[in-house]
């Protein structure tokens, strides 16, 4: 037979006889640290969420996103310019030896 873990009452009912649960002690401890940590996860959950929640909102009413998307378009533009792909070739002169040497 399991052990008998008495369950811990309030002060203000010390008159009364505590309450006797019949409860292995692993089984015990492990819903005692399973209720603990589920909590403790549950409060890093919503913390995490309301903070991403947040810098979304800031981020929108500032501008940010349609900032990005102006730069990338931008960004684009250049790189598919002939200027940029003069540039590129300048800076890495091996780009096409391999093949070169291939043939």
């Amino acid at each position: 037979m399991a052990p008998i873990i008495e369950c811990m009452l309030p002060t203000s009912m010390k008159s009364r006889k505590p309450a006797r649960v019949e409860r292995s002690a692993r089984e015990f401890t492990r819903v005692r640290f399973a209720s603990r940590c589920s909590h403790r996860y549950l409060k890093i959950a919503a913390g995490g969420a309301a903070i991403g929640a947040t810098m979304e909102l800031f981020m929108i009413h500032t501008g940010f996103y349609e900032m990005v998307t102006e730069l990338e378009s931008e960004k684009r533009a250049w790189e598919s310019s002939p200027e940029a792909q003069a540039l590129r070739e300048a800076l890495n002169p091996w780009r096409n030896h391999d093949e070169q040497e291939k043939r």
